[in-house]
C-alpha cells in the first residue's frame, strides 16, 4: 500500500466517440483491487458523440482524474502522447476505451515489473483487434491468443522512466507495435502475460473495420520496411503476390480480370479461414461461420489492398514525389 500519498500509476485512456463502451472501461478502473494511489487521464481524441459527458459521470466521485479535449481526431499516438505529458505516476497504464479489466490488472502487472525485473508488460485482449466485428457478426468463440509484438497499446503498464525514453510515435495508425519494437531495439525487457486476459469489446462497424483494414495494411508495409522485421502477415502478403503472378500467367479463364478477382477471393478466403481458426474455436455446422469466414475475406482483401497501396507510398516518397 502506498503510504506517501503520491500517485503511483497514472492510467491514460484514450476515446474516440467510445460513449457506449468508455463507461465500462473505467469502471473496471475503479474497481482494481489495490491500495496503490493511482489518477485517471482520460484523452477525448476529437469525439463528436458523448464520449466526454459518460465520462464525467463516471468519474464524477473520483478525486484524481483530468478529461482533456482535442478539437479534431489526431490519432492514437497523439492521444497517447499527450496523457503520458500530463501524467504525475511513477507507472503508466495505457488503457483503450474498449477495454474493461479484471479486478487484479493493476497489482499483476505491478508484481511482474517490480519482481521479475520487466520494463513493460501487457495482458492479452480478447477477441483480438482485427477481428472483433467477425467475432459479433458470427458469435464465435474466441481463443486466448496474443499478438505479433510482446506488447499492445490497448493494456499497457511501462515505467515512466523508460517511456519518457522510448515514447509512443505521433501517428494515427501502428503506433503501439512501433513502440514495442522500439523497446526491444533499445534493450529494455517487455512481456505478455498470457494468463492476464481483458475484455475487448470494440463497437467498429463492418465498415469501419474495413477501413481501418485498409489503413493497417498500408502501416504494415511501412513497418516492414522501417524495421526490416518479417512478421506472419507479411508472409500472407507475399502468398497473395505469388497467387496474383499465377493468375496473370496461367488465368483460371478466358476473362483476365475475372480470373484474378476469382484467384484473389479464393486465397482471401483460404487465409481467413486460417486466420479465423487461429483465433476462434468453430464449430463447422454453423452456417454463422461460413459468414464470418466470407466477411472477414473482404476484410483480409482491404488489408492486402492497403498493403500494395503502402508500397506506392514509399516508393514515391523515395522518388520524392511527395
Amino acid at each position: 500500500m502506498d503510504k506517501t500519498g503520491k500517485v503511483s500509476v497514472s492510467f491514460v485512456v484514450i476515446a474516440h466517440n467510445e460513449e457506449e463502451k468508455i463507461s465500462n472501461a473505467l469502471a473496471s478502473l475503479l474497481k482494481q483491487e489495490t491500495g496503490r494511489i493511482f489518477e485517471i487521464i482520460v484523452v477525448d481524441d476529437g469525439s463528436t458523440d458523448r464520449t466526454v459527458q459518460v465520462a464525467k459521470e463516471v468519474l464524477a466521485n473520483f478525486p484524481r482524474q483530468q478529461i482533456i479535449s482535442f478539437h479534431s481526431n489526431r490519432g492514437r499516438g497523439a492521444a497517447r502522447l499527450e496523457g503520458q505529458i500530463r501524467a504525475k505516476g511513477e507507472y503508466l497504464a495505457f488503457i483503450d476505451s474498449d477495454i474493461s479489466l479484471p479486478a487484479n490488472w493493476l497489482e499483476r502487472v505491478w508484481s511482474e515489473v517490480e519482481n521479475e525485473g520487466l520494463d513493460a508488460v501487457s495482458g492479452i485482449a480478447i477477441p483480438d483487434g482485427d477481428c472483433v466485428v467477425i467475432a459479433r457478426i458470427g458469435g464465435l468463440d474466441p481463443k486466448t491468443r496474443g499478438g505479433s509484438a510482446a506488447l499492445t497499446g490497448n493494456n499497457l503498464f511501462i515505467k515512466r522512466e523508460v517511456i519518457a525514453k522510448v515514447p509512443f510515435q505521433n501517428i494515427p495508425y501502428g503506433d503501439d507495435i512501433r513502440l514495442a519494437w522500439d523497446l526491444e531495439l533499445a534493450g529494455y525487457k517487455t512481456q505478455s502475460l498470457g494468463d492476464l486476459v481483458v475484455n475487448h469489446a470494440e463497437s467498429k462497424s463492418f465498415k469501419r473495420t474495413s477501413v481501418w483494414q485498409y489503413q493497417q495494411g498500408k502501416e504494415a508495409t511501412s513497418l516492414l520496411w522501417d524495421y526490416r522485421k518479417l512478421r506472419v502477415p507479411d508472409l500472407a502478403w507475399f502468398a497473395s503476390m505469388f497467387v496474383l503472378i499465377l493468375a496473370l500467367i496461367f488465368p483460371p479463364n478466358s476473362n483476365l480480370c475475372a480470373g484474378i478477382l476469382f484467384s484473389e477471393f479464393a486465397y482471401c478466403f483460404l487465409v481467413s479461414t486460417v486466420f479465423l481458426y487461429s483465433r476462434f474455436y468453430l464449430n463447422l455446422f454453423s452456417a454463422r461461420l461460413y459468414l464470418a469466414v466470407t466477411l472477414n475475406s473482404v476484410l483480409m482483401g482491404s488489408y492486402l489492398a492497403g498493403r500494395f497501396v503502402g508500397v506506392l507510398q514509399i516508393f514515391y516518397k523515395r522518388k520524392g514525389l511527395r
